[in-house]
């Protein structure tokens, strides 16, 4: 008996070397947590697609403290989580160390702004980011957990659900559109921004992909519809990260279901034909005034250079370049880009401007953001996490598409997409980012796991455990 639970324990650790997980202690070599093993009542389900339906949709804040809605959600799902054996968060120690060293970088930015009189009164808003900091942490491991513990139904499930609500968001985008006029960029979206459609509408979009690919008949004309409606919104948004990122990621969807054995070549191109077809039947339809400021916005293209958002944002960039070489350690202090003056060259497109207008300004970018107010302390461990998102994603997305796991791939392409929009878009203090960090690094988990079985098969023929 001993000799096999060392056998098994072996096969384990060998599986997360070679799947390039970050590595973890083993609570019981004896047990397996795999796939299926987290079961969630019917209140814990509906709690976390409500969430799922917010992240996409937040349209409603709590008005306490300037908390949204997701912050008891999670709570909430966190404790039931929490609830299983101790002894699983030992198979997720490595994320959970990254998450502590994150967040206590982002103290140690704060702190030392304090320290050295950038900030010399620290307040309760200061205090509140720290507790939002560790909320989005929370979040991100419980993602993980989530997503390698419960069942294939179940992911399918929040997969739809993420793709139906990105489907309800493209609507009240064109509800805003026919009811008021708002069509093309810089015509006062309501509701939510511009930006904040915009950089929605990269993440989740391929959810709404994933439903077309996996629906049958008469549903996967609906889902085609869907998604051509879908692509009207993104048109009419006017935000042009996004026309590219929606773009790509339906090209790395494409891509990684044609690796798959679940989704015939065939059926890829029969999508795509219709998909085209009906988006070019949608065009000619269009009244001039609908296609003009979309074509107006889409001829900025050519000299985008030239253009006053643009310059506004390479603008945003020296400042937070200027901010990181006063301080590249520690940086200026969480959330003080706006607070923290440098001077700036200005170019000549922007000059009847002040510089105090520009001080007000968002960053525009998550990543020169955090690097201005966090520094290498923060920026390092981010990077490390994208970087190993990026490059071990596709390589565990694929064999569990190959298996049946469609919902994966949504995923990946999501996580891609988000990540180039937040170069320009200053959204990562936020529970959007880390709700979908930590899907894709439970994904990892799970292709691990399958891994561990396909190990364990091949011995079991060979007449091994």
């Amino acid at each position: 008996m001993m000799s096999r639970q060392l056998t098994v324990f072996s096969e384990h650790t060998a599986v997360q070397q070679f799947s390039g997980e970050l590595p973890a202690v083993s609570p019981d070599p004896g047990r397996a947590y795999l796939p299926g093993t987290l079961k969630l009542n019917r209140v814990f389900t509906f709690l976390l697609l409500f969430l799922a339906v917010y992240l996409v949709m937040p349209v409603v804040d709590l008005p306490i403290g300037g908390l949204s809605i997701s912050t008891p959600v999670m709570g909430l799902i966190a404790l039931r989580v929490l609830m299983e054996p101790r002894g699983i968060l030992g198979r997720y120690t490595g994320w959970i160390i990254w998450a502590y060293i994150f967040w206590l970088a982002v103290l140690a930015s704060l702190v030392g702004s304090y320290l050295s009189g950038r900030n010399p009164d620290l307040s309760l808003d200061d205090a509140i980011l720290m507790v939002r900091y560790a909320f989005w942490m929370l979040t991100f491991i419980i993602m993980i957990m989530l997503t390698s513990l419960t069942s294939d139904r179940f992911m399918n499930l929040l997969a739809v659900t993420l793709g139906l609500a990105t489907l309800a968001l493209a609507g009240l985008r064109l509800y805003e559109a026919i009811a008021f006029g708002r069509w093309g960029a810089w015509t006062g979206a309501s509701i939510l921004t511009q930006n904040t459609y915009g950089w929605l509408f990269s993440t989740f979009s391929p959810f709404v992909f994933f439903m077309m690919v996996r629906a049958n008949g008469w549903k996967r004309i609906l889902a085609v519809s869907g998604f051509v409606m879908m692509l009207a919104a993104v048109a009419g948004n006017g935000s042009r990260s996004s026309w590219f990122t929606v773009a790509l990621g339906v090209l790395i969807s494409v891509g990684l279901y044609s690796f798959s054995r679940q989704v015939t070549l065939s059926r890829i191109t029969w999508v795509m034909l219709l998909l085209v077809v009906l988006t070019v039947g949608v065009i000619s339809f269009l009244p001039d005034e609908v296609m003009a400021p979309i074509l107006e916005r889409f001829s900025t293209l050519e000299n985008v250079e030239e253009e006053g958002s643009f310059g506004v944002r390479e603008l945003m960039i020296q400042k937070g370049v200027k901010l990181f070489l006063t301080n590249p350690l520690l940086g200026v202090g969480p959330g003080r880009f706006r607070e923290v003056s440098v001077p700036l060259d200005i170019p000549y497109n922007l000059v009847d401007n002040s510089q105090a207008h520009f001080d007000r300004k968002s960053s525009h970018n998550s990543y020169i953001s955090l690097l201005a107010e966090s520094g290498l302390v923060a920026v390092i461990p981010l990077a490390v996490l994208l970087l190993i998102l990026t490059v071990r994603g596709p390589l565990a997305v694929i064999p569990l598409a190959q298996v049946g796991e469609l919902w994966t791939v949504p995923v990946y392409a999501g996580f891609i997409g988000m990540s180039i929009h937040l170069w320009s878009l200053s959204g990562l203090a936020s529970t959007a980012p880390w709700f979908v960090y930590g899907m894709l690094a439970g994904i990892l988990y799970r292709s691990a796991a399958l891994r561990q079985r396909q190990i364990r098969a091949l011995r079991a023929e060979g007449g091994g455990v």
